[in-house]
């Protein structure tokens, strides 16, 4: 009897570790599940991708190509490119079942790749800031201005194939775990650039991803 009530229960446990890894990979988050007493230990991987073309940040402004030349008079030379991401699993039925059971969060990297560079402009230091989302699923602004968590290295012109790890801030680590515990939040990836009257007009794109690597401490009773 006590053979068959131990082999219902490594069943039971055999089950929910099946059922948690297919719901990472159905998330996108792809990695390994061990078993470690009554804890499993999941390491995922999620990416961020950010398409940059900074002739949008001049457009915005009303600055318009000009025979293939930035024109003459430009109000202002140093322009701001920011671009959101989002991650929310809240909406997901599955995943409430066990999001409790989350023990610990580890983050064990994350890298900036340029997967595509043919911007004819340098971009400067990047930023990455985080923000929670409230209960309707909106973003303050604000929170992205208190959110700065990391730097990342200046993205030179026709610079492509570039993998080098996020630079944190003070408290920066600290801030990305703790909104990784709410499961929703939105991250901004911010780069600034100059231009001068008659350069030639930036067209071109810039695509950086951000890729966490983490590990996910779940306890299975």
């Amino acid at each position: 009897m006590e053979v068959c009530q131990g082999k219902k229960i490594r069943s039971r446990q055999g089950l929910r570790v099946t059922l948690l890894a297919g719901l990472m990979m159905w998330l996108g988050l792809s990695g390994m599940v061990c078993d470690r007493a009554a804890d499993i230990v999941v390491r995922v991987k999620k990416d961020f991708l950010f398409q940059m073309r900074p002739e949008d940040a001049l457009s915005l402004a009303g600055i318009r190509d000009q025979n293939g030349k930035v024109p003459d008079g430009i109000p202002q030379r140093e322009f701001i490119l920011r671009l959101d991401n989002e991650l929310d699993l809240t909406t997901n039925t599955e995943f409430q079942q066990y999001k409790d059971r989350v023990k610990r969060i580890h983050i064990n990297r994350v890298w900036m790749t340029i997967q595509l560079n043919n911007s004819p402009i340098t971009m400067g230091q990047g930023e990455v800031a985080l923000a929670p989302k409230d209960a309707s699923g909106v973003v303050r602004e604000q929170d992205f201005a208190n959110g700065l968590v990391a730097s990342t290295p200046q993205i030179k012109a026709g610079d492509t194939e570039v993998r080098v790890p996020l630079i944190w801030n003070d408290g920066g680590l600290e801030t990305t775990l703790k909104l990784l515990r709410q499961y929703r939040f939105a991250l901004r990836f911010s780069s600034a650039f100059q231009v001068e009257p008659g350069m030639p007009y930036p067209v071109g794109e810039v695509q950086v991803k951000l890729e966490f690597e983490l590990t996910f401490v779940v306890g299975l009773v």
